[in-house]
């Protein structure tokens, strides 16, 4: 298989911990790279931890793809709220994680849930759709350690939103990991503080548009 040429590439997101690119030969699809900057973080951060770890710095990926594994293996319903995972890549920057990509009916990227409040087009239908995103979070066995506004992404075509980061226990040992009950009850106290952030952000661009139109 063909080494999928990235580092002259423009990474589409770009966070601490992942670079996500454009796959150049599978239109519609992504890649999921370990950023660089990541990879020094943690061998700088848990040195002895990392040097014991058999797969070392991919542990995001592994605990990625072990949470879809563990959501089938539940036969958790509603998978459209989580991101398609359909193989893997060799690349110049590592292993990636190749996902379907989620598009609005442009054609465009979907917006998060973040840009949407900031858009104005958090409306009823978007309100029910984080309601149920949240109601099927609160009893599904999946770990997500960072839920936020800008983690989920609205999928105009289903009306439904999707989480596409943040998915997975840490590095360091965690309960999470070993007790299904602590694990619903850590969802659900992060499902309160993304309900806490959508009220703050609503709050902040309602007070944003009426000085606009003062």
């Amino acid at each position: 298989m063909a080494l999928v040429l990235l580092t002259h590439e423009t990474p589409i997101k770009s966070g601490g911990e992942k670079l996500v690119f454009l796959h150049p030969h599978q239109p519609g699809q992504l890649i999921k790279i370990i950023n660089t900057r990541y990879i020094r973080y943690m061998y700088a951060q848990w040195p002895l931890l990392i040097r014991l770890q058999r797969l070392a710095h991919y542990w995001s990926h592994q605990r990625e793809l072990m949470e879809h594994i563990a959501a089938r293996a539940h036969g958790v319903q509603k998978l459209h709220h989580m991101q398609t995972i359909t193989g893997l890549a060799d690349t110049d920057l590592g292993l990636g994680i190749v996902i379907t990509a989620i598009v609005k009916r442009n054609g465009q990227l979907a917006d998060t849930l973040s840009e949407r409040i900031q858009q104005g087009q958090f409306g009823q239908k978007e309100a029910a759709a984080l309601h149920q995103f949240c109601e099927w979070l609160a009893t599904a066995p999946l770990i997500v350690r960072d839920l936020t506004t800008r983690n989920l992404v609205w999928d105009e075509t289903g009306e439904h939103f999707v989480v596409i980061d943040g998915v997975g226990a840490r590095l360091r040992p965690s309960l999470r990991s070993l007790s299904s009950h602590y694990n619903r009850y850590s969802n659900c106290k992060k499902i309160e503080k993304l309900k806490q952030r959508v009220m703050h952000q609503l709050r902040q661009h309602s007070t944003a548009g009426h000085l606009s139109t003062g």
